[in-house]
C-alpha cells in the first residue's frame, strides 16, 4: 500500500507475484539490490515529469510512491524469511554464493562433479568456481562445435560465458557438420493434427519393420506445446508396447480444476441464498456433477428449461424442483449449494466433501482407458492437496476473507501443480516436454508445437523492473530467455539421426500459424552450412488424417425450392427476410429456409424485440377490449415479468 490507503489484498496479489519474482532474480544474480531500486524510482520520477511544473495527481503520487517502497518490501520480506528459517529460491542461492567458503567445509562430499548446467546464474557460477578453484570439483558441459564456435548462434551463449570456469572443456565435437541427419519439416493445417500425423508416423515405423519395439526407447515424441499431451496419447498407434511419459500434466487443464473454478464463480455471484443463472448451468452440466445426479448431458436441457421460465437467479428450492423434473437425484448435490459457502472457509469444507464424494464414487471411473481413470483419480488427489494446503493457510491468512481474493491465489497455486504419469524409464517410445529433454540424446526425434510463440515462448514481461536496467545489472531478459531454448532446441538435434518438426499453420491456434525461427535457422543457415544434413518438407492436408472436405456447386436443390415456394406463397418475404438476404444469403438460408433458430436463453434485461412485443400485446389489449383498470394492471404485471 501507500500513504494512508494500503492496497486491496486482491489488488496486491498479481503485483506480489512479480515482486516475489523479481526479488528472487536479483538475488540469483546477486545485485545490489538498493542500487537498483534507487535506480528504478529514478526512472519512474522521470517518466513522470511534468514541463508545466503542474503539481502531480494523487494517482502518480501514489504509482511513485510504490516504487519508492520497493526496497523497504525487499529488505522486509528477507527478514522476515530469516526469522523464521525459510527462503524463497533465488535468496537460498545468493546465501549459498555469499557464505560458500565455510559451507564447502560443511558438506559431506570430498569431490562434485557438476554435469549438463547449460545457463549458470552469477550465483551458480560463484559456487561452482569455488569448487573448481579448491580442486575438490569440476563442470561437465555438452556442445556442439556448430553453435558454439559461432558467436552470432544464441544456443551457444551460456556455453561461451562459461569457458574461463574450465577452459580445457571449450573444446566440442563436431556432430553437425560430420553426421549425417534427414530433417523433414512437417506443416499442419490444425494445432490437434500434429498429433494425428505423428500417430500416422509412427504407426507406419512399427508395421514396416524399422523400428521395432526393443529399439524404441531411442524414439522421442517431445511437445514444445504441453496442451498436446492427451491429444497425444489418444493417437498412439495399437501397435506400441510401452510408452513412457516423463512429463506432468498440468493440473489446470483438468475436468477437476474446471469444476473447482465453476464452484467459485458459483458462490462468489450468488446473491442473498439465490445462484446466478450461467454459473448453475455450468455447475449442473459438468460432467462429474451430472454422475453425481444419477443424469447425464443435463446443460443444454436446464438451460432450455430456464430459459422457458426466464429465470436469473434461483433460490435452492427451485433449483430441487427443477432436478426433480428431470429425475435426477437432487440430494446428492445439495451440500453443493450451502447458504454460507461465501466465506473461504465454509467453501473449502465443501470443496473437500464434493472431492471425497467424487473420489469415493465409481460411477466417475467409468472410462474405458485405465490411463484415464488414474489421471481422473490423480487430479481428484491433487484437488484434495490443494484444499488442505488452504485449510492449513487460512488459519494464519486473516486476508483471504473472500471467494475472489481465494481465487486468485487458488489459481497461482494450482498453475504450480502437475499430474504424474508412470512409465518405464529404460523401455518403449519415450514422451517427453522440452525442457525434459535435457542432456538426452535420442536417434529419432518427432518434435511438435515448433511454433513461434510456443518454442521459443515469446516475451512475457510478469516483472516491474524495465529491460534497460536488467541489462546493465547483469539480470536476464527475453533475449536470455530465448538462448536457453535454442540451446535445449539444438542439444537434442546434435547427436540425432532423424528428425520430424512438425507446427501448426492455424493462425487461429497456438503460435499464430508461424513456424518457429529455429525452423528458419534450420531451413536457411544449417542447410546451408551442413550439406551433409538432408532437408525435406512435408504439407499435411486434411485429407491425410481421414477429415472430409465437403464442396457445393452453389446449386439449389428441389427441397430448398420447395421451401422457397412455400414461404413465397403463404407469409411472404419480410422486409428484415430481404435484408438479411442481401447482406448474407448463406444466413438467410439458415435462419428462414432451414428455419434454424438460436439455442433459448435467459434474457436478463429486455431487449428491443421483446420491448416491441410488450408494446404490441398492450396496444392489442387496449383496442380490443378497451381501456379499463383490469387491462392496464395486467399490462403492468407484463412489464415487470
Amino acid at each position: 500500500g501507500s500513504g494512508d490507503t494500503p492496497e486491496s489484498f486482491e489488488d496486491f496479489v498479481p503485483l506480489g507475484d512479480m515482486m516475489i519474482g523479481d526479488f528472487s532474480q536479483l538475488d540469483l544474480y546477486c545485485v545490489d539490490a538498493k542500487q537498483l531500486f534507487g535506480n528504478l524510482y529514478d526512472l519512474k520520477e522521470i517518466g513522470e515529469w511534468n514541463l508545466s511544473q503542474e503539481p502531480l495527481s494523487d494517482f502518480q503520487k501514489r504509482y511513485l510512491m510504490f516504487y519508492k517502497s520497493l526496497g523497504s518490501y525487499y529488505e522486509h520480506i528477507r527478514q522476515s524469511l530469516r526469522q523464521q528459517q525459510l527462503a524463497y529460491s533465488g535468496m537460498a542461492y545468493r546465501y549459498v554464493a555469499e557464505n560458500i567458503d565455510n559451507l564447502i567445509e560443511q558438506l559431506p562430499y570430498s569431490y562434485v562433479y557438476f554435469v549438463g548446467f547449460n545457463a549458470l546464474s552469477k550465483s551458480e557460477k560463484v559456487i561452482v568456481k569455488a569448487f573448481i578453484q579448491r580442486q575438490c570439483g569440476t563442470l561437465i558441459t555438452d556442445g556442439d562445435a556448430y553453435y558454439v564456435n559461432d558467436v552470432t548462434q544464441e544456443a551457444g551463449y551460456f556455453l561461451r560465458r562459461q569457458h574461463d570456469l574450465v577452459p580445457e572443456r571449450s573444446v566440442y565435437d563436431n556432430h553437425f557438420a560430420m553426421e549425417t541427419k534427414r530433417i523433414t519439416i512437417v506443416s499442419c493445417p490444425e494445432n490437434v493434427m500434429q498429433t494425428k500425423y505423428t500417430g500416422k508416423l509412427l504407426s507406419e515405423l512399427v508395421q514396416n519393420g524399422s523400428v521395432r519395439d526393443a529399439a524404441m526407447e531411442q524414439t522421442a515424441v517431445v511437445l514444445a506445446d504441453e496442451k498436446l499431451l492427451v491429444p497425444m496419447l489418444n493417437a498412439l498407434p495399437d501397435g506400441l508396447q510401452s510408452v513412457n511419459v516423463t512429463m506432468g500434466y498440468p493440473f489446470t487443464n483438468t475436468a477437476v480444476y474446471a469444476l473447482s473454478q465453476q464452484l467459485i464463480d458459483l458462490h462468489a455471484s450468488c446473491k442473498s441464498g439465490r445462484f446466478y443463472h450461467k454459473c448453475l448451468i455450468s455447475v449442473l452440466g459438468h460432467p462429474y456433477i451430472g454422475k453425481l445426479l444419477g443424469r447425464d448431458g443435463l446443460q443444454q436441457i436446464i438451460q432450455n428449461k430456464l430459459a422457458v421460465r426466464n429465470s436469473v437467479y434461483l433460490d435452492w428450492n427451485q433449483i430441487a424442483v427443477l432436478l426433480g423434473e428431470l429425475d435426477a437425484d437432487a440430494s446428492k448435490v445439495e451440500f453443493l449449494f450451502a447458504s454460507d459457502a461465501a466465506s473461504p472457509k465454509c467453501f473449502l469444507s465443501l470443496c473437500e466433501r464434493c472431492a471425497q464424494s467424487l473420489y469415493d464414487s465409481d460411477s466417475v471411473y467409468d472410462s474405458d482407458s485405465i490411463g484415464q481413470k488414474v489421471k481422473e483419480q490423480q487430479a481428484l488427489a491433487c484437488w484434495m492437496e490443494i484444499i488442505r494446503y488452504f485449510q492449513e493457510q487460512l488459519a494464519q491468512a486473516e486476508f483471504i476473507d473472500s471467494l475472489r481474493v481465494f481465487q486468485k491465489i487458488y489459481n497461482r497455486i494450482a498453475q504450480r501443480h502437475h499430474i504424474a504419469f508412470y512409465g518405464e524409464p529404460v523401455s518403449g517410445l519415450q514422451l517427453l516436454g522440452m525442457l525434459e529433454t535435457r542432456n538426452l540424446d535420442f536417434k529419432r526425434v518427432i518434435l511438435l508445437g515448433v511454433n513461434e510463440g510456443v518454442l521459443p515462448s515469446g516475451r512475457t514481461p510478469n516483472t516491474l523492473i524495465p529491460f534497460s536496467l536488467k541489462t546493465h545489472f547483469g539480470m536476464p531478459t527475453y533475449r536470455e530467455h530465448d538462448a536457453v531454448y535454442a540451446n535445449h532446441f539444438y542439444s537434442l538435434l546434435q547427436r540425432s539421426e532423424e528428425v520430424y518438426m512438425v507446427y501448426n499453420t492455424d493462425t487461429e491456434g497456438a503460435g499464430k500459424g508461424e513456424p518457429s525461427r529455429f525452423i528458419l535457422q534450420v531451413r536457411n543457415e544449417l542447410s546451408q552450412r551442413c550439406p551433409n544434413i538432408q532437408i525435406e518438407e512435408v504439407v499435411v492436408s486434411m485429407n491425410d488424417s481421414g477429415g472430409v472436405v465437403a464442396q457445393s456447386d452453389g446449386a439449389i436443390n428441389d427441397a430448398v425450392a420447395t421451401r422457397l415456394w412455400d414461404i413465397a406463397s403463404n407469409k411472404g418475404f419480410s422486409p428484415s427476410a430481404l435484408n438479411t438476404y442481401r447482406s448474407c444469403p448463406i444466413k438467410y438460408y439458415y435462419d428462414h429456409v432451414l428455419s434454424l433458430v438460436d439455442p433459448n436463453v435467459v434474457d436478463e434485461e429486455v431487449d428491443n424485440a421483446g420491448m416491441g412485443t410488450i408494446t404490441h400485446e398492450l396496444l392489442c389489449e387496449i383496442y380490443n377490449e378497451g381501456v379499463d383498470v383490469a387491462c392496464l394492471t395486467k399490462a403492468k404485471g407484463t412489464l415487470q415479468t
